[in-house]
Order: structure tokens, then sequence, then C-alpha cells
């Protein structure tokens, strides 16, 4: 299963090339505020930590978000080397790869243990 998802991602990527970029000093709801504002396929990826949010997309996307961003203050911008844009809509024929991989997959119970107190 470990092998199909990365598989799945890296065609994914393949197919709708992405990219991602870490958007330093600016509040959550404005880095939100600014894919919307780029009106292009861009979104938030992750809350990092408080002033750092991952955004995704087509690489059209993030560079009109990142000139958004610019504009509304943002401190930096830093694109991360990735093969895709992760976290995004993007990603969704990977995502239905990796279920049918998971409905397909043979599970066995688990053996057990016992713990000696």
């Amino acid at each position: 299963l470990v092998c199909e998802r990365a598989d799945a991602m890296h065609e994914a990527g393949q197919t709708n090339p992405g990219t991602m970029a870490a958007v330093l000093g600016m509040d959550d709801d404005d880095v939100e505020i600014a894919c919307r504002r780029a009106d292009d396929d861009v979104w938030v990826a992750n809350f990092n930590a408080p002033g750092q949010v991952v955004i995704a997309g087509s690489p059209e996307g993030v560079a009109k978000a990142t000139a958004v961003v610019k504009e509304m203050g943002g401190k930096k911008v830093m694109p991360l080397q990735v093969a895709g844009a992760f976290h995004t809509p993007f990603m969704v024929p990977a995502r239905d790869r990796l279920r049918a991989a998971i409905a397909s997959a043979p599970f066995n119970p688990s053996s057990g243990f016992s713990r000696t107190a």
C-alpha cells in the first residue's frame, strides 16, 4: 500500500503539475484570503505553526497568491521543492487510486501478544 500511495501521488503530480510555498509572517485567515483573491487553482495546504502557512496549487496560482500575499504585507514566501500540489484537489486521483488499493488489499487479523505484569 505504501508503494501504491507513492506511485499514485507521483502520477497525480505528473497529470496535474503543481507546487507549494510556505508563507511566513501572515495571519492564517489572511493567507486564505490571499488564495481566494488570486482567483486561480491555489489553496491553503497546511497550517504549520502560527505565522507559517503552506499554500499549494498550480504554478500560476501559487505565483498569483504569492503576489497577493506580498501586497497584503506578508513577510516572506518560500517556494518548496516538491513533486506536486499535495493536500489539494490536485491529489484527488491519488486518493481515489489508494482507496481502491485499500479496498482490495488482503488484511489478516493481528496475532496479538500478551503482556506479563
